[in-house]
């Protein structure tokens, strides 16, 4: 170890040795111990525990990932839930107006659900777009990778798009119902 010191002039300054080989069956735990117990202030490790530790790191952020994606799904959704009840208690005369013209219950039900349709689909377009866009802008800074090399992935691109429209028409469900049920005789006396 004197002689990798002195050629990399760093005597006296190494303090991590990982240690690897090409077999599988070597003693690979027994060249660590031996490396620590000649070497006392060097912190010897196989490579396999550095990767399995990697790993397990990875695996702890994937996980912390989704549950943040959890969370901001369910808060999206109880956003796009209160911004669609806001617009119905905003509409409720037009919406009364409706049914005393002969709306029925179902097509004010497909009237709110269209709209909530028409504006999820929009959002969940011009998000994905952003999302594509912004990683083609940070991920080179951010990290070694390079835009060229980068692979468009048609199908994440389509799952943002439809999971995005999904919750939209879903959490629009029970405000439509709502809606529907808005009685067309006490909006006509309020007017």
């Amino acid at each position: 170890m004197e002689v990798v010191e002195n050629l990399i002039e760093k005597q006296g300054k190494i303090s991590l040795v990982e240690v690897s080989a090409l077999c599988n069956d070597c003693p690979i735990e027994e060249l660590v111990s031996q490396i620590s117990s000649v070497m006392p202030g060097v912190n010897a490790r196989a490579i396999r525990q550095v990767m399995e530790q990697r790993m397990l790191i990875i695996d702890k952020i994937s996980s912390f990932t989704w549950a943040i994606s959890f969370i901001l799904i369910i808060l999206c959704g109880l956003i796009i839930f209160s911004t669609v009840s806001g617009s119905i208690s905003e509409r409720k005369k037009e919406i009364g107006i409706f049914r005393a013209l002969g709306f029925s219950k179902s097509h004010i039900i497909q009237i709110i659900l269209s709209e909530s349709l028409i504006i999820s689909v929009t959002a969940g377009i011009a998000g994905s777009i952003t999302a594509v866009g912004t990683s083609y802008l940070l991920l080179p800074a951010l990290s070694d990778i390079d835009v060229a090399g980068m692979i468009f992935n048609k199908f994440n691109f389509l799952i943002g798009i439809f999971g995005v429209t999904a919750l939209g028409t879903a959490t629009s469900w029970w405000p439509a119902v709502s809606a529907s049920n808005i009685d067309p005789v006490s909006t006509i006396n309020s007017l």
